[in-house]
């Protein structure tokens, strides 16, 4: 049996010392303390680095190479500093053959424009043929723009740069951790401590709500239930639970399992190939759900807006959700009070099982309801 440990050391707010949850706990509960985390993990487990790399299908490596060849003789840096004044790079994976510098930001913040061409300015010290940068963010949606002005920029010096999510990150972690391939149990172990640290002790505060509850006519509830999608605004969520209008109230949820912001138009399967993990058993296991999803959200944006349509070619994001599942025999329905469900409302998970009525007034202190 092991002892709790107790950290007397917390923060500002006064809270109570908690039980350690994870061992990287032991570090901190900071921004410097995720990424020594996830570098050790980057550090222990090859197989994370190349994850990474692959992920977007954006970086490539030459044809006569091998993951195995492109990291023999990695390294990791943190926090690395190349020159007095300079900076430094937060994560680096390091080999003979390559250099990887990954600049992460915590909250809403993106990496500015000439920080990244200061990295690009940097590689010309570095001899490496393959070089990349990647921006590891809360917020991917909010890089696009960057993305889209330095991608060219960086390739035009031999350089890959895109972005990652954090949440990302977290689905990485959790493949790897449910690979059985040349895992030995310290792996298994670790990969669980992350995630048990990014989840419970790491204080990000990264999903704006923890259920996403929107109202859901006939026609959505068909791409609901049949598509496992939704279309609306952006909201970083662990579940969606619609609230089926007509009385039906909210009687299913599912996990999202990924968010994408994109125009809604004819190019959005291209779009989602482009940006999707192919081997990811997620995919495989949904998309033949999230096919029919994306069409029937296509077949109605592209009705007039009097008939619900004419969202065509306008940026949305789209929900990509897990199996539909029952949690409630007796539907949880609005108080009178509360005629519709404004935008970002969200609710608790204990709540989704446990509140009699949705909305009342006395409940407004329990209930979240936040913009990004």
């Amino acid at each position: 049996m092991v002892a709790s440990i107790y950290i007397g050391k917390v923060d500002g707010s006064g809270q109570r010392p908690t039980s350690c949850r994870s061992v990287f706990r032991l570090i901190g509960n900071n921004e410097d303390a995720l990424t020594y985390s996830l570098g050790y993990l980057l550090a222990h487990d090859k197989r994370l680095c190349s994850d990474i790399l692959k992920y977007k299908n954006t970086f490539k490596k030459k044809n006569e190479i091998t993951w195995d060849m492109l990291l023999k003789g990695y390294s990791i840096h943190l926090q690395e500093i190349t020159e007095r004044k300079g900076g430094r790079r937060d994560i680096v994976i390091d080999s003979p053959r390559l250099r990887a510098v990954i600049e992460a930001k915590i909250g809403g913040a993106i990496p500015g424009k000439e920080q990244i061409r200061k990295y690009m300015d940097e590689f010309t010290n570095h001899a490496q043929d393959h070089k990349v940068i990647i921006a590891l963010v809360r917020d991917s949606v909010s890089t696009e723009r960057v993305s889209e002005d330095l991608s060219q920029e960086c390739a035009d010096n031999g350089i890959t740069f895109y972005s990652l999510h954090w949440c990302e990150i977290i689905e990485l972690v959790q493949k790897c951790s449910r690979s059985k391939e040349n895992s030995p149990d310290e792996m298994h172990y670790l990969y669980g401590q992350f995630t048990r640290f990014f989840k419970e002790d790491y204080r990000m505060g990264f999903y704006d709500v923890e259920v996403k509850v929107q109202d859901v006519d006939e026609e959505n509830r068909k791409i609901y239930m049949e598509g496992q999608m939704y279309v609306g605004g952006p909201t970083e969520a662990l579940y969606f639970a619609p609230y089926f209008t007509r009385g039906r109230g909210i009687t299913h949820v599912s996990r999202v399992i990924r968010s994408m912001r994109t125009k809604v138009d004819d190019s959005v399967f291209d779009a989602f190939h482009r940006d999707i993990n192919k081997d990811d058993p997620e995919y495989k296991q949904h998309w033949t759900k999230w096919r029919k999803g994306l069409e029937l959200i296509l077949k109605r944006a592209k009705r007039p807006k009097e008939k619900k349509g004419g969202f065509y070619g306008k940026e949305c994001t789209l929900y990509f959700l897990g199996q539909p599942i029952r949690v409630r025999r007796q539907p949880l329905l609005k108080s009178k009070s509360f005629r519709q469900i404004p935008p970002f409302f969200s609710l608790r998970f204990d709540q989704l099982l446990t509140l009699k009525e949705l909305g009342s007034p006395k409940l407004d202190s329990n209930v979240a309801s936040r913009r990004k």
